[in-house]
């Protein structure tokens, strides 16, 4: 018997002041210096009473600057290959450029 465990993230990012200000780790709740964030999806089995978890595959990829602004957004797909990867570049604390990459199926 094999268990699914999903879970489910939704990061929600509020803009609202300045929309060319980017993404960074205050608009999504986070606190310190995270410099990355790494989401991961694994297979869950029942082996007896014990829980096993299969090998782990990426999700999602999130990468930031040193003063909080998001540098790069990949997803993965399940294979662990790059479905589509954001990368932003910002002068003075704005939003310059957002450079969007999908992988060609």
């Amino acid at each position: 018997m094999a268990l699914l465990l999903f879970a489910s993230i939704s990061w929600s990012v509020d803009q609202a002041s300045d929309p060319l200000h980017g993404i960074s780790r205050d608009d999504l709740n986070l606190q310190r210096d995270v410099l990355e964030i790494v989401v991961e999806e694994a297979a869950v089995s029942v082996s007896g009473s014990e829980l096993r978890e299969g090998a782990r595959y990426p999700v999602e990829r999130i990468r930031f600057d040193a003063e909080g602004f998001v540098t790069e957004w990949i997803e993965y797909d399940r294979s662990g290959e790059a479905d589509s990867t954001i990368r932003y570049t910002y002068e003075s604390g704005r939003l310059v450029l957002e450079e969007e990459y999908r992988r060609w199926r």
